[in-house]
C-alpha cells in the first residue's frame, strides 16, 4: 500500500516529489509505486454563507434577523478551486493507500487547510495519519528526515481547533457586525475582528494629529570650562528639562551668565547591553519597513521566497524570538557553515554562547510552533536586491546572537550654577561586542557626549562660557508607518483602559 501526502501548494508537492523520486504526473496529483502526492491551493473550502443555513438570512439585510448564530458551522468547497478539491476528495475516498501524511504549512492555517479538506471530503480519518512538521527549508534531506520523524496527526488536534475557532470568530464578527453597521449607518460597511480594531487605531491617530495644537517650550544649554576641558549641560529640574514660559527661561539664563559654578556630582557606571533577540516575522517586518520601506506583505513574500525557492531561510511565519534547546547543535553547524561565506559577520562569535545553556537564545519555555527566523544556508547568487537586503537583516541578527555583550561606561555629570542644575551624559565604549556588526547604524543617545568628556571630579569649578536658549514646539504623535502599526498591533492592551478587558 502507498502513502498519501497532502501539501498546501503545487510547489511544495514538487519538492516532495523530487525528494521521494515521484515522477508519475496525474491530473491534480503525482504518483509512483510508494507515494501519492496531491496539493491544495490555499484554502479549498470556506465556511457556509448565512443564506446557506437559512433563507431568513438571504436577501435584504434586516436588524430583526440578527444575530446570525448557526447551531453547527459547516463548510463548502470554494468555487474557484473546486476542481482541485474534487480531485483530492476522489483520491482520499478511492485511492489505494494505508497512510496519510499532512504536509501543509506547519502552522495554524496550514492545519486548518488540511483538516477542512478532510472534513468536507467525508473522509474517515485513519488511525495511521501523520503530521509532517519542520521549520527548515524543504531540501530532499529535510523532507526525508521530516517524514521519518512525523508525529501522529492527533498531536496537533488543539492547533486545528484553535484555527477553526479563529475562523468562526472572524465569521461571527464579520457577518453580524457588517450587517448591523451597514443597516444603522445606511451605507456599506465592512466590520472585522482584526480590521476594525486596526482601523480604530488609524482613525484615533489621525484625529489626534488633526486636533493637535503645537505649544512652545524652551530648553537651556550651557557650556562649561575649567583647566580640565569643556563640556555642555542641559538644564534640568526634577527630571524636567524644558521651560514652559520664555520669561522663566530668560531669567535663569541671565542669572547664570558668566558665573562660576561647580561640578555637583560625577557618577560612572559600567553597563552591558545584550544582543537583540532573533527575528520573529513581525520584528523582521518592522525593521524591513524602517530600513527599506518594505511593506509587511512584501517582507512576508520575500521571506517566503527565500524559504521556499532559495531554501536559505527557515519558516518565516513565526512569532518566536528564540530557538529550542534541541536546536543548539544545528546552530553550531550553521555558524560553522555560514562562517565560510560570511567570515566578517561571524569572526567575533563566542562559541561558548552556542549552547543550550544560553537561555537568551535557546529557551523552550518561549518557543511556539516554530523557532525564530534564521538563515539555513548562504544566499544563492540568483537572489535579487530585495532578497539580499532581507537576508542580510536575518543573518546579521543571527550572528549577533552569539557575540558578547556590548559594554560601555556611562557617565552622568550634574553641574550646579546659582542653584540651577545642568545634566551631562557621556558614554565610552569599552567592548563593542555585537554592535560591531551594526557600525553604520550606531546612534548615540540624545544629549550624550560619547568619549568627549574631561576627567571631572566632584567640586571641580565650572565657568559658564556660553549659554544657548532654544525655542522648540511640541509635536503630535507620529503618523503611522507600517512599522509603528505592527508594533502597536503586537501590544494592543496599552490602548484598553477597562480593567475587566
Amino acid at each position: 500500500m502507498k502513502t498519501l501526502i497532502l501539501t498546501e501548494k503545487p510547489s511544495v508537492a514538487r519538492d516532495f516529489a523530487k525528494a521521494l523520486g515521484v515522477n508519475g504526473k496525474k491530473d491534480g496529483y503525482l504518483e509512483n509505486e510508494q507515494y501519492i502526492i496531491t496539493w491544495a491551493i490555499g484554502h479549498l473550502v470556506d465556511l457556509f454563507d448565512p443564506e446557506d443555513y437559512d433563507s431568513k438570512w438571504d436577501g435584504r439585510w434586516r436588524l430583526d434577523s440578527l444575530p446570525i448564530l448557526p447551531e453547527h458551522f459547516k463548510y463548502k468547497p470554494n468555487a474557484a478551486t473546486e476542481k482541485q478539491f474534487n480531485i483530492i476528495k476522489s483520491v482520499l475516498n478511492h485511492g489505494q493507500f494505508d497512510k496519510i501524511v499532512i504536509a501543509t504549512d506547519a502552522g495554524r492555517e496550514g492545519e486548518v487547510i488540511a483538516r477542512t479538506i478532510l472534513l468536507v471530503s467525508d473522509f474517515n480519518t485513519p488511525n495511521n495519519m501523520r503530521r509532517f512538521w519542520t521549520s527548515q527549508a524543504l531540501t530532499p534531506q529535510v523532507i526525508k528526515d521530516g517524514l521519518e520523524k512525523s508525529k501522529p496527526a492527533s498531536f496537533y488536534d488543539r492547533l486545528w481547533k484553535a484555527g477553526q475557532s479563529r475562523q468562526i470568530a472572524d465569521w461571527l464578527v464579520g457577518m453580524n457586525g457588517s450587517r448591523a453597521a451597514t443597516i444603522q449607518l445606511k451605507d456599506l460597511f465592512s466590520v472585522g475582528r482584526v480590521q476594525t480594531a486596526v482601523l480604530s487605531l488609524l482613525a484615533d491617530r489621525r484625529r489626534e494629529r488633526e486636533n493637535f495644537k503645537p505649544e512652545p517650550f524652551w530648553m537651556l544649554r550651557a557650556v562649561f570650562a575649567n583647566d580640565k576641558g569643556t563640556w555642555t549641560g542641559l538644564w534640568t529640574k526634577k527630571k524636567e528639562n524644558r521651560f514652559h514660559t520664555e520669561e522663566e527661561a530668560v531669567q535663569v539664563q541671565a542669572s547664570i551668565e558668566n558665573q562660576i559654578g561647580k561640578v555637583a556630582s560625577v557618577k560612572k557606571q559600567k553597563k552591558k547591553q545584550p544582543p537583540p533577540p532573533l527575528y520573529s516575522l513581525t520584528d523582521l517586518q518592522q525593521d524591513a519597513n524602517k530600513q527599506f520601506a518594505f511593506s509587511a506583505q512584501a517582507t512576508l513574500d520575500i521571506a517566503q521566497s527565500l524559504y521556499e525557492q532559495k531554501k536559505c531561510l527557515s519558516y518565516p511565519r513565526t512569532d518566536a524570538k528564540v530557538l529550542g534547546s534541541q536546536n543548539a547543535d544545528m546552530a553550531k553547524k550553521l555558524v560553522e557553515q555560514l562562517s565560510q561565506n560570511y567570515s566578517e559577520l561571524f569572526a567575533g562569535v563566542e562559541k561558548k554562547l552556542i549552547a543550550a545553556s544560553n537561555k537568551r537564545v535557546f529557551d523552550d519555555d518561549k518557543l511556539t510552533d516554530h523557532h525564530a527566523l534564521i538563515p539555513l544556508a548562504p544566499l544563492p547568487a540568483s537572489a535579487g536586491d530585495q532578497e539580499s537586503k532581507l537576508y542580510d537583516l536575518v543573518i546579521r541578527r543571527f550572528a549577533a546572537a552569539f557575540h558578547p555583550d556590548f559594554e560601555f561606561e556611562q557617565t552622568d555629570i550634574v553641574t550646579e550654577v546659582k542653584k540651577q542644575d545642568f545634566q551631562t551624559k557621556g558614554r565610552v565604549i569599552l567592548k563593542p561586542g555585537w554592535q560591531a556588526l551594526y557600525k553604520n547604524e550606531a546612534r548615540e543617545e540624545e544629549d550624550s557626549e560619547a568619549g568627549n568628556l574631561p576627567p571631572l571630579t566632584e567640586n571641580d569649578p565650572a565657568t559658564v562660557t556660553e549659554i544657548r536658549l532654544e525655542k522648540k514646539m511640541t509635536t503630535p504623535p507620529p503618523e503611522y508607518s507600517e512599522a509603528l502599526l505592527l508594533k502597536d498591533m503586537t501590544n494592543p492592551a496599552k490602548y484598553v483602559s477597562e480593567e475587566e478587558l
